[in-house]
């Protein structure tokens, strides 16, 4: 077996390694193709080889296929090309059943008992209700859902609850039946001796034991013909209490092969336009970090920017290790303040900040002082963890920041402002930023650039400082300069609004990152016509798509998303709704 095994091993690793390295989605899905095609063979080959197999393989391998020309489309929406990933949107797409003679034809449905609150239908048939989950006893009896109106319909999440969700479902199974319930029981409890219990559950009136040979003949009615949920509603108005008719139709909507409104697909949004809306008088101003929250999740800005809903903030009590967003926070501070005490000392802005190790020393001293002093409330709130662990994690700070100052003393820059803001958060007019496509359409924005030097060489610079890694930005380059996914837009948009709120002519941007004591190199990006050109495109799309009320939901990595997957679950489910996004989208005319 030997000679056999070890090509499919090389093979193997091989493909694997092409996988790891290739450049884009569509590279990606002719590499997985292959691969596949040299195990599974081409459709023709399993026509005339795979003879006697049942049919749903073949079905499945075709459905395979169809997964990597999807993933092959992948490039045109932006989204981040990693294994990871690649994973995950595989995993999505296959979990669909495989279509087969066998499956469930139109106008039935079969589901776990969970999901039958807000299920309509004329008649419903509950399987195995005594294995657990019809009580067999009165005392066992939970109240009946009429008595408490439609709350008790909601989802519990964890394994303890859910013997408390199968009944609650249970329940919502017989309250959704217009026509007739019919409940059999599990044969397991028969075959050990037991006996199909009553249950109070079940009304007395009108029951009927009768032994049916087929559920399946008896589903189709001429006098009860099938109704949509608006129809059955229509007809039961008593039954559509206004948040249990939100549920019922979300439930349907999730149901459906393609995105509706409950999956990001929400309409125009017209007044509602975060982007043009008028509140009092006032016109709605934007930051350019709302627009990358867009790209990395659309539902996300679609709940906290359009909807105005806040996400839940991290219990103190939770936190035993410093947050990145409040290291973050610190290390801005610190700078900031740095910067500000330098332009003040030094109001000719005649000299670098940073000029010889002696500044710098100076400097870092000082810059103990300012994190001190700004983490001491933090402190006392518990917002940075254990004591032990923030002495650690100040240590690590000091490091970084060592580092951040050698970078300054490298540079020789002059810094001319701080925290230079514009827009109505500062005090101060927007940015307007004119569609070059739509002379109707324009954006206010407002945002803080985290400041503006000047070079040795003349040059203006914008920098924004990050306390986090390089790998994220390492793509953006004069090829790129928004990224290669087109979702990193602060370097191009902060240089051309210092440019707009200042009348200067702002040459350079760079990201440098001042908040990990290991190198990370600064991302320089110069600004040129071609780099305003791609910048304003790309605003275009992202505006169009807000106005057509399009909202994408992202890719739910290891870390979740605070709006898809606030409590940690659902991020298969909302993972194959992003690969239903991108199947729908594959199937539009161009």
């Amino acid at each position: 077996m030997e000679p056999v095994r070890a090509p499919l091993r090389g093979g193997r690793r091989r493909h694997r390694d092409e996988v790891r390295a290739a450049g884009s989605w569509a590279e990606l899905a002719a590499l997985l193709e292959a691969w596949f095609t040299a195990h599974c063979g081409t459709v023709e080959w399993r026509l005339d080889i795979w003879k006697g197999v049942p049919n749903w393989q073949l079905d499945a391998a075709e459905q395979v296929e169809g997964v990597f020309a999807m993933l092959g489309r992948l490039d045109e929406f932006g989204l981040a090309r990693s294994t990871r990933a690649a994973a995950r949107l595989v995993t999505a797409f296959l979990d669909d059943d495989v279509v087969s003679a066998e499956s469930k034809g139109a106008g039935v449905v079969v589901d776990q008992l969970v999901a039958a609150a807000g299920a309509v239908a004329d008649h419903v048939f509950v399987v195995g209700a005594n294995d657990g989950l019809v009580p067999g006893r009165v005392a066992d009896d939970l109240v009946l859902t009429h008595a408490l109106g439609p709350e008790p319909l909601g989802v519990l999440t964890g394994p303890g609850n859910r013997p408390v969700r199968d009944r609650r479902g249970f329940l919502a199974a017989l309250d959704g039946a217009s026509c007739s319930v019919t409940i059999t029981h599990a044969r397991w409890d028969i075959r050990s001796g037991g006996a199909s219990y009553p249950s109070s559950l079940v009304p007395a009136e009108g029951v009927v034991q009768q032994h049916v040979v087929s559920h399946a003949a008896q589903i189709t009615s001429t006098t009860q013909p099938w109704l949509d949920a608006d129809e059955w509603f229509s007809r039961h108005a008593d039954r559509t209490e206004p948040r249990l008719n939100r549920r019922r139709r979300a439930i349907t909507s999730r149901r459906q092969p393609h995105p509706t409104e409950y999956d990001g697909r929400v309409g125009p949004l017209d007044d509602l336009d975060p982007l043009s809306r008028v509140t009092e008088g006032v016109r709605a101003q934007s930051g350019i970090t709302s627009f990358e929250e867009w790209i990395q999740c659309g539902i996300k800005y679609f709940v906290t920017r359009v909807l105005g809903a806040r996400t839940d903030d991290t219990d103190p009590s939770d936190i035993v290790d410093v947050e990145a967003r409040d290291k973050g926070t610190l290390v801005h501070r610190v700078f900031e303040c740095l910067l500000a005490e330098f332009i003040e000392a030094n109001p000719a802005l005649d000299r670098p900040w940073i000029a010889d190790p002696t500044d710098l020393e100076r400097v870092l001293r000082r810059a103990g002082e300012i994190l001190d002093d700004e983490a001491a409330p933090r402190l006392e709130q518990h917002r940075l963890g254990h004591p032990q662990m923030w002495r650690a994690r100040r240590a690590q700070i000091m490091a970084a920041l060592r580092r951040g100052l050698e970078a300054e003393l490298a540079d020789g820059a002059t810094p001319l402002a701080t925290e230079f803001g514009f827009g109505a958060r500062n005090d101060a007019d927007p940015v307007v930023w004119h569609s070059p496509y739509d002379p109707d359409v324009d954006v206010h924005f407002s945002g803080s650039i985290d400041r503006l030097d000047r070079m040795p060489d003349g040059v203006i610079r914008v920098m924004d400082l990050k306390s986090g890694q390089r790998g994220p930005y390492k793509s953006i380059n004069q090829d790129t300069p928004l990224g290669a996914n087109g979702d990193k837009l602060q370097l191009a948009f902060y240089g051309w609004a210092a440019g707009q709120a200042r009348g200067l002519s702002v040459q350079r941007a760079a990201y440098r990152f001042v908040g990990r004591h290991d190198r990370n190199d600064d991302v320089h990006l110069d600004l040129t016509p071609e780099v305003t050109a791609a910048l304003h495109a790309r605003l275009d799309d992202i505006a169009a798509h807000i106005r057509h009320g399009d909202f994408m939901p992202g890719l739910v990595g290891d870390f979740g998303c605070e709006v898809c997957t606030p409590d940690g679950l659902g991020g298969d489910e909302s993972n194959q709704r992003l690969a239903e996004w991108l199947a729908a989208a594959t199937e539009e005319p161009a």
